[in-house]
């Protein structure tokens, strides 16, 4: 059994963790953002973000009220043949097959 110091020390490098973790995307969403491969596209292909994969929301969002045309993977069975579909808002993105 956990001593209640041991849990609260693996709690805390827990949130550190965390805390790095979203350093580490927004740098990330940052760097695609300020790239000229971003910038001068009409249209970009996103991912609907797991919880363990780079949060790209921000990215979506930014897209969107740029303009852009943003499409997202849709996965059309179990056997991972994917289309892109448009969407207009987060709001768009369905769960489902990845």
């Amino acid at each position: 059994m956990q001593t209640k110091q041991s849990l609260r020390r693996e709690l805390k490098i827990s949130r550190r963790n965390i805390e790095k973790k979203k350093e580490a995307d927004k740098k990330i969403r940052e760097n695609l953002m300020a790239s000229d491969f971003y910038k001068n596209a009409e249209t970009v292909l996103f991912y609907a973000a797991l919880e363990y994969e780079i949060n790209i929301d921000e990215c979506i969002k930014s897209a969107l009220s740029q303009g852009k045309k943003v499409a997202l993977p849709v996965c059309l069975d179990d056997s991972g043949n994917m289309k892109f579909y448009y969407i207009n808002s987060l709001k768009d993105i369905k769960t489902g097959f990845f």
